[in-house]
């Protein structure tokens, strides 16, 4: 696999968020959203931005 960026993620590290995640609840709406997008986002930021 080709990673796009420094910052991102394999699946073994994505795997380990999974399962310190909550289960997706049984009421409302469903995700939409890719979770491990939303992950990889977070770390970009975290790891080349300054404030």
């Amino acid at each position: 696999m080709t990673l796009a960026y420094d910052s991102e993620l394999t699946l073994e590290p994505f795997e380990l968020f999974q399962a310190l995640q909550s289960a997706e609840p049984k009421t409302g709406r469903p995700r939409i959203v890719d979770l491990m997008q939303v992950l990889q986002a977070i770390v970009y930021v975290r790891r080349f931005t300054t404030i």
